[in-house]
Protein backbone atom coordinates (compact mmCIF):
# COMPACT_ATOMS: atom_id res chain seq x y z
CA UNK A 1 0.00 0.00 0.00
CA UNK A 2 1.18 3.34 -0.74
CA UNK A 3 1.80 6.86 1.25
CA UNK A 4 -1.30 8.10 -0.74
CA UNK A 5 -3.45 4.94 -0.18
CA UNK A 6 -2.46 5.37 3.71
CA UNK A 7 -3.31 8.88 4.04
CA UNK A 8 -6.53 7.95 1.75
CA UNK A 9 -7.74 5.09 4.24
CA UNK A 10 -6.79 7.73 7.30
CA UNK A 11 -8.97 10.57 5.88
CA UNK A 12 -12.01 8.39 5.53
CA UNK A 13 -11.73 7.17 9.00
CA UNK A 14 -11.12 10.89 10.35
CA UNK A 15 -14.13 11.39 8.27
CA UNK A 16 -16.40 7.79 9.59
CA UNK A 17 -15.40 9.85 13.15
CA UNK A 18 -16.77 13.27 12.58
CA UNK A 19 -20.17 11.60 11.14
CA UNK A 20 -20.17 10.19 14.80
CA UNK A 21 -19.74 13.57 16.36
CA UNK A 22 -16.18 13.22 17.00
CA UNK A 23 -15.47 16.83 17.31
CA UNK A 24 -11.96 17.63 20.06
CA UNK A 25 -9.76 18.03 16.88
CA UNK A 26 -11.09 20.28 13.56
CA UNK A 27 -12.01 17.65 11.63
CA UNK A 28 -12.60 19.90 9.10
CA UNK A 29 -8.81 21.05 8.83
CA UNK A 30 -7.76 17.60 9.08
CA UNK A 31 -9.43 16.21 6.03
CA UNK A 32 -8.53 19.46 4.35
CA UNK A 33 -4.89 18.55 4.97
CA UNK A 34 -5.04 15.20 4.45
CA UNK A 35 -6.78 15.97 0.83
CA UNK A 36 -3.94 18.27 0.40
CA UNK A 37 -1.32 15.63 1.10
CA UNK A 38 -3.10 13.78 -1.60
CA UNK A 39 -3.46 16.14 -4.44
CA UNK A 40 0.68 16.85 -3.82
CA UNK A 41 0.93 12.68 -3.96
CA UNK A 42 -1.12 13.00 -7.07
CA UNK A 43 0.95 15.29 -8.49
CA UNK A 44 4.19 13.77 -7.56
CA UNK A 45 3.12 10.69 -9.60
CA UNK A 46 1.50 12.40 -12.52
CA UNK A 47 5.54 13.71 -12.43
CA UNK A 48 7.18 10.84 -12.39
CA UNK A 49 4.82 9.04 -15.25
CA UNK A 50 5.62 12.50 -17.19
CA UNK A 51 9.62 11.69 -16.67
CA UNK A 52 9.10 7.81 -16.91
CA UNK A 53 7.30 8.78 -20.09
CA UNK A 54 9.70 11.36 -21.94
CA UNK A 55 12.90 9.18 -20.75
CA UNK A 56 11.15 6.10 -22.84
CA UNK A 57 10.51 7.93 -25.62
CA UNK A 58 14.56 9.19 -25.70
CA UNK A 59 15.48 5.56 -25.29
CA UNK A 60 13.31 4.72 -28.17
CA UNK A 61 14.16 7.47 -30.48
CA UNK A 62 18.24 6.17 -29.68
CA UNK A 63 17.69 3.25 -30.62
CA UNK A 64 16.14 4.39 -33.68
CA UNK A 65 18.80 6.40 -35.13
CA UNK A 66 21.31 3.69 -33.97
CA UNK A 67 19.52 0.87 -35.65
CA UNK A 68 19.41 4.02 -38.66
CA UNK A 69 23.00 4.59 -37.98
CA UNK A 70 23.74 0.79 -38.49
CA UNK A 71 21.60 0.24 -41.26
CA UNK A 72 23.68 3.07 -43.22
CA UNK A 73 26.94 1.31 -42.14
CA UNK A 74 25.84 -1.76 -43.48
CA UNK A 75 24.98 0.08 -46.84
CA UNK A 76 28.28 1.36 -46.91
CA UNK A 77 30.26 -1.98 -46.88
CA UNK A 78 28.31 -3.42 -49.05
CA UNK A 79 28.79 -0.36 -51.55
CA UNK A 80 32.49 -0.28 -50.76
CA UNK A 81 32.88 -4.33 -51.45
CA UNK A 82 31.03 -3.93 -54.72
CA UNK A 83 32.90 -0.44 -55.51
CA UNK A 84 36.14 -2.15 -54.81
CA UNK A 85 35.61 -5.39 -56.48
CA UNK A 86 33.92 -4.57 -59.90
CA UNK A 87 36.08 -1.37 -60.40
CA UNK A 88 39.08 -3.78 -59.98
CA UNK A 89 37.74 -6.05 -62.45
CA UNK A 90 36.81 -3.74 -65.00
CA UNK A 91 40.34 -1.86 -64.60
CA UNK A 92 42.27 -5.36 -64.81
CA UNK A 93 39.81 -6.28 -67.96
CA UNK A 94 41.30 -3.68 -69.81
CA UNK A 95 44.60 -4.34 -68.90
CA UNK A 96 44.39 -7.90 -70.18
CA UNK A 97 43.52 -6.44 -73.35
CA UNK A 98 46.22 -4.89 -73.62
CA UNK A 99 48.64 -7.49 -72.59
CA UNK A 100 46.99 -9.74 -74.98
CA UNK A 101 47.72 -7.59 -77.83
CA UNK A 102 51.13 -7.82 -77.27
CA UNK A 103 51.08 -11.82 -76.50
CA UNK A 104 52.11 -11.73 -72.86
CA UNK A 105 52.04 -15.01 -70.91
CA UNK A 106 50.73 -12.97 -67.69
CA UNK A 107 47.68 -12.57 -68.90
CA UNK A 108 46.44 -15.75 -67.74
CA UNK A 109 47.83 -14.92 -64.13
CA UNK A 110 45.94 -10.91 -64.43
CA UNK A 111 42.90 -12.91 -65.70
CA UNK A 112 43.22 -14.87 -62.51
CA UNK A 113 43.29 -12.15 -60.31
CA UNK A 114 40.01 -10.38 -62.37
CA UNK A 115 37.83 -13.72 -61.69
CA UNK A 116 38.67 -12.91 -57.98
CA UNK A 117 37.30 -9.59 -58.31
CA UNK A 118 34.32 -10.85 -60.17
CA UNK A 119 33.55 -13.66 -57.50
CA UNK A 120 34.38 -10.70 -55.01
CA UNK A 121 31.44 -8.34 -56.96
CA UNK A 122 28.74 -11.43 -57.02
CA UNK A 123 29.59 -12.14 -53.15
CA UNK A 124 28.61 -8.20 -52.34
CA UNK A 125 26.17 -8.68 -54.56
CA UNK A 126 24.22 -11.68 -53.02
CA UNK A 127 25.31 -10.49 -49.38
CA UNK A 128 22.78 -7.31 -51.04
CA UNK A 129 20.41 -9.62 -51.49
CA UNK A 130 20.60 -11.78 -48.06
CA UNK A 131 19.99 -8.27 -46.46
CA UNK A 132 16.76 -7.86 -47.65
CA UNK A 133 15.58 -10.79 -46.96
CA UNK A 134 17.37 -10.79 -43.51
CA UNK A 135 15.53 -7.03 -42.78
CA UNK A 136 12.36 -9.07 -44.34
CA UNK A 137 12.27 -11.64 -41.82
CA UNK A 138 13.13 -9.39 -38.44
CA UNK A 139 10.01 -7.28 -39.86
CA UNK A 140 7.69 -9.83 -39.83
CA UNK A 141 5.08 -9.48 -37.28
CA UNK A 142 6.23 -11.79 -34.05
CA UNK A 143 9.00 -12.52 -35.63
CA UNK A 144 10.92 -12.69 -32.13
CA UNK A 145 11.94 -15.78 -30.86
CA UNK A 146 10.38 -17.80 -33.94
CA UNK A 147 11.50 -20.01 -36.46
CA UNK A 148 11.12 -16.56 -38.06
CA UNK A 149 14.16 -14.91 -36.18
CA UNK A 150 16.22 -17.49 -36.59
CA UNK A 151 15.93 -17.52 -40.23
CA UNK A 152 16.49 -14.04 -39.87
CA UNK A 153 19.84 -13.99 -37.55
CA UNK A 154 20.98 -16.79 -39.88
CA UNK A 155 20.55 -14.76 -43.27
CA UNK A 156 22.44 -11.71 -41.29
CA UNK A 157 25.11 -14.23 -40.36
CA UNK A 158 25.41 -15.24 -44.40
CA UNK A 159 25.22 -11.36 -45.44
CA UNK A 160 28.30 -10.73 -42.79
CA UNK A 161 30.34 -14.16 -44.35
CA UNK A 162 29.04 -12.95 -48.11
CA UNK A 163 30.87 -9.34 -47.41
CA UNK A 164 34.31 -10.81 -45.59
CA UNK A 165 34.79 -13.06 -48.26
CA UNK A 166 34.14 -10.15 -50.78
CA UNK A 167 36.75 -8.41 -48.89
CA UNK A 168 39.19 -11.17 -48.97
CA UNK A 169 38.93 -11.95 -52.28
CA UNK A 170 39.73 -8.04 -53.37
CA UNK A 171 43.02 -8.69 -51.08
CA UNK A 172 43.88 -12.17 -52.43
CA UNK A 173 43.32 -10.41 -55.71
CA UNK A 174 44.92 -7.35 -55.51
CA UNK A 175 48.11 -9.84 -53.94
CA UNK A 176 48.03 -12.28 -56.83
CA UNK A 177 47.77 -8.97 -59.24
CA UNK A 178 50.87 -6.98 -57.99
CA UNK A 179 53.10 -10.54 -58.02
CA UNK A 180 51.74 -11.05 -62.18
CA UNK A 181 52.24 -7.52 -62.78
CA UNK A 182 55.59 -7.90 -60.70
CA UNK A 183 57.09 -10.08 -63.37
CA UNK A 184 55.76 -7.45 -66.15
CA UNK A 185 58.97 -5.89 -67.81
CA UNK A 186 58.44 -3.14 -70.82
CA UNK A 187 60.82 -4.21 -74.13
CA UNK A 188 60.83 -2.23 -76.99
CA UNK A 189 57.38 -2.26 -78.19
CA UNK A 190 56.52 -6.02 -76.19
CA UNK A 191 55.79 -6.62 -72.61
CA UNK A 192 57.62 -9.63 -71.62
CA UNK A 193 56.88 -11.27 -68.18
CA UNK A 194 58.91 -13.06 -65.63
CA UNK A 195 57.78 -16.55 -64.93
CA UNK A 196 55.11 -16.17 -61.84
CA UNK A 197 55.33 -18.57 -58.65
CA UNK A 198 52.65 -19.07 -56.71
Amino acid sequence: MSGIDSVSRLRDQVEELASKGYTTVNIDQLALSLNNIINRGDQAREFDLTNHSHALEYERSTNIEMFKSVIVTGQSALKSAMLLNGGAAVAMLAFVGKLVEHNSMSASEVAEAVLLFAIGALLATLATGSTYLSQMCYGLDGAEGTWKARIAASLHVITVTFVAASLGLFGYGAWRLSEAVAGIKFVGQMYVCAPFVG
